[in-house]
């Protein structure tokens, strides 16, 4: 619990420490795995669920086994359409294969904080 708590402070987010620990997110293997739908229970608003998964990112997400090299076919296309920085989420979130991620939807890409510009920027290709 102790490393969620100074997580949570480090990122500016420390509001949300006691629902996170009361609800069993009580250590960062586990807060990794946090889900959209669980966050949207706790309460906690889309911009500030957004600002905690990139930290969470940027700390370091749990290995799912796939090569986010520039030869990922996902990482490959979101590179040539300028949305690079969406790869390692879309792709740790199931849409790691091309014809997946070409059939994401509006809900999907809202509940993953795609920017609305960069939703249909994706959505047009």
């Amino acid at each position: 619990a102790e490393a969620v708590v100074a997580f949570l402070q480090h990122v500016g987010l420390s509001q949300y420490t006691d629902a996170l620990l009361r609800t069993g997110f009580d250590d960062l293997e586990t807060l990794q795995a946090i889900e959209d739908a669980d966050l949207r229970d706790l309460g906690i608003p889309a911009y500030d669920a957004v600002k905690l998964r990139r930290r969470l990112q940027d700390a370091g997400g749990p290995d799912n086994g796939v090569d986010l090299d520039e030869g990922h076919p996902v990482v490959a296309f979101l590179t040539d359409i300028g949305l690079r920085e969406y790869a390692e989420m879309l792709v740790h979130h199931g849409f790691d294969d091309m014809e997946t991620l070409l059939e994401i939807g509006e809900t999907d890409m809202q509940d993953l904080g795609l920017k609305r510009g960069h939703a249909i920027k994706l959505r047009s290709k």
